[in-house]
């Protein structure tokens, strides 16, 4: 997979058109995402974004706005490798759906658990959706 990098306002129209999952991705402001390593499949509508941690990087705001299904392995893969570029250790979170199996089969090993909290589930959108799930912290 052939992936560029873009600016912030762009990634950010991206990420605001993505509904069916926007409850799912965390918010971030276009100064934010200047702080971002951010990449876009060169052939398709597929995005995700590096975050450089102190000593490991954050694999960060995943998302598929093509109609391309099954690619998202060789996204996936993608990030990993250059995630790896930045720092040994790679990293991401996500709600324990059904991207848990997919990124353990990844090699992703759990690290932490937080339990769903609706302090945090603007008027319950995310329940609503996919139910209280909890927040799983993945490192390789």
């Amino acid at each position: 997979m052939y992936t560029k990098r873009v600016l912030p306002w762009v990634f950010t129209i991206s990420l605001n058109s993505n509904t069916k999952y926007s409850v799912c991705l965390t918010e971030y402001k276009d100064d934010e995402l200047s702080l971002l390593s951010l990449y876009k499949d060169k052939k398709s509508n597929m995005w995700y974004a590096l975050k450089d941690a102190w000593h490991y990087t954050d694999i960060v705001s995943v998302h598929n706005n093509s109609w391309i299904k099954g690619k998202g392995k060789a996204l996936m893969l993608s990030a990993i490798r250059r995630a790896k570029a930045l720092w040994k250790e790679v990293r991401l979170d996500c709600f324990d759906w059904y991207l848990s199996n997919f990124y353990k089969s990844l090699g992703f090993k759990e690290i932490w658990r937080d339990k769903y909290n609706s302090q945090y589930d603007l008027n319950w959108e995310l329940a609503k959706q996919f139910g209280e799930v909890d927040v799983v912290y993945y490192a390789m």
